[in-house]
């Protein structure tokens, strides 16, 4: 929602940024790691059958 993220998973990274968006399995480790100069804010949203 605000700010700028490098989200990594195994082999995966990406930098999103305000109004991007992703979905990944959250079994598998993964890392979010606010690399902006301010304050990041993220929504998550979980999923289970």
């Amino acid at each position: 929602m605000k700010g700028k993220i490098l989200v990594e998973q195994v082999e995966d990274s990406v930098v999103l940024e305000e109004g991007d968006s992703f979905s990944w399995n959250a079994s598998v480790p993964h890392m979010v790691t606010n690399i902006g100069e301010d304050t990041a804010i993220v929504i998550i949203a979980i999923y289970s059958e």
